[in-house]
């Protein structure tokens, strides 16, 4: 079975755009998304037609602000396959949240979605720091949330070595060069030492005092806005 090749920064064309590059296939990409979802998905087309918005419409970004939002309110609404832009038969996988707030909000993925979004999460391990050879604690749910999986396959394009928390704390790893975290912590509990190296939390590791040697650590927005 063939291979995607690890990450490199330096074929990630994309990094590499001017500022009127990456602004031009911006406009392009927003118009082909929008000309599929209207001809595809039929709350889409009737979304546009209410606000007065048609595809041809859409001729430089600030049109952007013209378009109607979509909200967990239209995912529910929608629920479960109803915002799909493809046969059900070219999804090649399904993500949900929880719902315990109400309807899950679910996400279908096409082999072409799950290759993009796998280079997405290498491009923003290696801006953090990541590379190839290094540890990688992921304390993402491994469940039908998107965060598990997505960091998993980023980091494995990457070429590092994912660890899943449960295994991680089922089995014990001495020596890990490097951790991935994101856990529900209040920072203001943490005691940073030297570049960014704190303890695992008492949310992840209630049991646990001693912290794996750390390199890097990468929070989620949740655990930021809890610190202030």
């Amino acid at each position: 079975m063939a291979t995607a090749s690890v990450y490199s920064p330096d074929t990630d064309a994309g990094l590499h755009w001017s500022l009127d590059e990456l602004r031009a296939r911006q406009l392009e990409r927003l118009q082909a998304t929008v000309r599929r979802v209207y001809a595809a998905v039929p709350h889409y087309r009737r979304a546009f037609d209410e606000a007065g918005v048609h595809p041809d419409d859409i001729r430089e970004l600030s049109d952007l602000a013209g378009l109607p939002f979509t909200d967990k309110h239209t995912l529910r609404d929608n629920y479960p396959f109803g915002l799909f832009a493809v046969p059900r038969e070219q999804v090649s996988r399904i993500h949900a949240s929880s719902g315990t707030t109400g309807k899950p909000t679910v996400v279908g993925y096409t082999a072409a979605d799950l290759d993009m979004w796998t280079n997405l999460m290498a491009r923003s391990l290696y801006a953090a720091g990541v590379r190839t050879g290094d540890v990688v604690h992921n304390s993402y749910g491994y469940g039908l949330f998107t965060g598990g999986l997505g960091l998993h396959q980023g980091a494995e394009r990457l070429g590092a070595f994912g660890l899943q928390r449960q295994r991680l704390l089922r089995q014990g790893v001495g020596g890990a060069e490097l951790i991935l975290l994101q856990s529900n912590i209040d920072l203001a509990q943490q005691a940073p030492k030297a570049r960014c190296a704190l303890q695992l939390g008492p949310a992840l590791l209630a049991r646990q005092r001693k912290c794996l040697p750390q390199q890097l650590l990468c929070l989620g927005m949740l655990p930021l806005a809890q610190a202030n």
